[in-house]
């Protein structure tokens, strides 16, 4: 699919880092010096209106969390564990710990309580930041036998009102904890800010333990960009793009796509209302880039076959001849060969008639860049119809 790009792509050079780029942190203070209040960092739906965070917002947040973690006995090399969906909280709170010079450990929102203590235990957090009374009802039920856990720190303070373990704080509570901070230490961010190394481990990212106990790969804040540019080498970024964050931190290609790319190359990064809105939510931002497993693709190829079958009949004759095109279109490409003159003038009427409206439904008419993971995409011939379907309509797909 042609794309007319304005924007130069963001500067990669993925063997070498300044020193004022080395760590996330400094990419973030990069971020605010250079665009403020300027520019939008983040978008988050609530209550069914977006919400925008510029770079100076996204920065206080970090900064005065930072800061109160550090008040209450962060230190750095020390661990900081994170449960929760995607929203802005779960980058900022990851940001904040390695500012201080700590590490942070995603976990996955559906793990059951004895999986969480096994990745407080292993990784002997000091600190655990949950979503809501879910995540926290978890972490108190392991704190007896996690003798390294101080404080749980919660941001959705639905149901929790009535909590009164001595352990337990607000996000909110960090933050003023942290403008308090500030006063006595003034600088002290920016300084432990400048302190960090591109050596320094940034995060823990366990494996699924497939084969035995989860085991921690220790990553540096270099392994991490320097992952994030070559993906960038092979697609390019842009500063105008948007990019919708699914897929969980715990997983390290988040890690690599939303949190060190969103940084580094300075996308502005939109997080869905509830996992239940995301198809919604896509179609509102009309995202550039965009990361679903192949389950979810498969789920959309789904929600398409369905609603034409809802339409009139002769949509439905439209539709069928439309993706017939498309897919023999691909059918060419996956061969490696050119499609004859009439193909291609063929697929360009298809994509006039029916393939941009479908882009346009589910959200995809800007995609000029679409990824998969975490199975095997097979063949042309035996390729799941999720995958399929989106290179038939065309989005561009890179497993």
């Amino acid at each position: 699919m042609a794309v007319k790009v304005k924007e130069e792509p963001a500067e990669v050079t993925p063997f070498s880092l300044k020193p004022e780029d080395e760590t996330l942190p400094k990419l973030l203070l990069r971020n605010y010096r250079r665009y403020g209040d300027k520019r939008v960092a983040e978008r988050r739906k609530d209550f069914g209106v977006w919400q925008e965070y510029t770079w100076k917002d996204v920065y206080e947040h970090v900064k005065w969390f930072s800061l109160g973690l550090v008040s209450m006995g962060l230190e750095r090399g020390d661990r900081m564990a994170l449960i929760g969906n995607n929203e802005p909280e779960i980058y900022w709170g990851e940001w904040a710990a390695q500012a201080a010079g700590a590490i942070s450990v995603s976990i996955f929102v559906d793990c059951l309580p004895p999986e969480i203590k096994y990745y407080i235990q292993h990784s002997e957090a000091k600190f655990i930041v949950a979503e809501d009374q879910e995540q926290v009802d978890k972490a108190i039920q392991i704190m007896p036998e996690c003798p390294s856990l101080k404080k749980v720190i919660y941001w959705d303070p639905r149901g929790l009102w009535f909590y009164d373990e001595p352990y337990l704080m607000s996000w909110q509570q960090v933050e003023a904890l942290g403008k308090e901070y500030e006063k006595d230490h003034p600088h002290f961010f920016e300084e432990s800010i400048e302190r960090g190394r591109a050596d320094d481990v940034a995060i823990f990212s366990y494996t699924s333990g497939t084969t035995g106990l989860p085991k921690g790969a220790m990553l540096s804040h270099k392994n991490i960009i320097f992952f994030s540019r070559n993906v960038r080498q092979v697609i390019p970024f842009y500063d105008t793009d948007n990019y919708v964050s699914y897929i969980s931190p715990a997983w390290a290609t988040e890690q690599f796509l939303g949190i060190t790319s969103g940084l580094d190359a300075i996308m502005t990064v939109n997080f869905p209302e509830e996992p239940e809105t995301v198809q919604e939510d896509v179609r509102d931002i009309g995202p550039d880039l965009l990361f679903y497993v192949p389950r979810l693709w498969e789920d959309l190829a789904s929600l398409v076959r369905v609603k034409i079958e809802e339409t009139s009949w002769w949509k439905r004759l439209l539709y069928h001849w439309g993706i017939a095109v498309g897919e023999r279109s691909v059918a060419y490409l996956e061969k490696k060969k050119r499609p004859p003159f009439y193909w291609r003038a063929l697929n360009k009427i298809a994509d006039a008639a029916v393939l941009k409206a479908v882009r346009d439904q589910i959200g995809l008419r800007r995609a000029r860049a679409c990824f998969t993971a975490a199975m095997a995409v097979r063949s042309a011939s035996e390729k799941i119809h999720g995958i399929k379907f989106c290179f038939s309509i065309p989005i561009p797909c890179s497993p």
